[in-house]
């Protein structure tokens, strides 16, 4: 278990636990226990028809001065619209207290989808759109350096260079 100013994981071992000690532990609404990326059972949920994972708030939770938050994914398909993955907060798309990391295509032309990290009442994106592709047979490795006014958004470790956008201010609204 990694533990430098780690505040949460939930490595799915059958369960959402937070194995980090902090208590952050969920509460599974359908979400359907399956296979990891390492063929693992039982280690990885299956989100459908509106199934999610809800995690009570916690102080622990709210971002300071900075955060990293990494997971895995593997999409079955991608809606034309945005696809939010995690969410802390209330409300939708950039327009929101907290912040959400998603895949964005409303353009509906995967490839080319957009990685976003929301946050804030001010309209605030770090939206990178570049070449990197979707495998929807894969799992995908999705991660946000937030450290302001430093922004980075790796997908499958590779550092996203596309277009980044943010807005005026940095601070993620708690």
């Amino acid at each position: 278990v990694p533990s430098g100013g780690l505040v949460a994981w939930w490595p799915f071992n059958g369960n959402v636990s937070d194995v980090s000690g902090n208590g952050n532990n969920g509460q599974n609404f359908g979400a359907v226990l399956v296979s990891d990326r390492f063929g693992k059972n039982s280690s990885a949920f299956d989100f459908n028809n509106g199934s999610y994972i809800k995690i009570p708030n916690s102080a622990s939770l709210s971002v300071g001065q900075s955060m990293t938050i990494s997971l895995w994914v593997k999409c079955r398909t991608l809606d034309n619209k945005l696809n939010i993955i995690l969410m802390k907060g209330a409300g939708g798309g950039c327009k929101t207290t907290g912040y959400y990391l998603g895949f964005d295509n409303a353009s509906g032309s995967l490839p080319s989808f957009v990685k976003v990290l929301g946050y804030g009442g001010n309209n605030n994106c770090a939206a990178i759109q570049d070449s990197s592709s979707l495998n929807n047979a894969e799992w995908n490795q999705l991660t946000i350096v937030y450290s302001p006014p430093v922004q980075k958004i790796y997908f499958n470790g590779k550092l996203q260079n596309g277009d980044f956008t943010v807005g005026s201010e940095y601070a993620i609204t708690n």
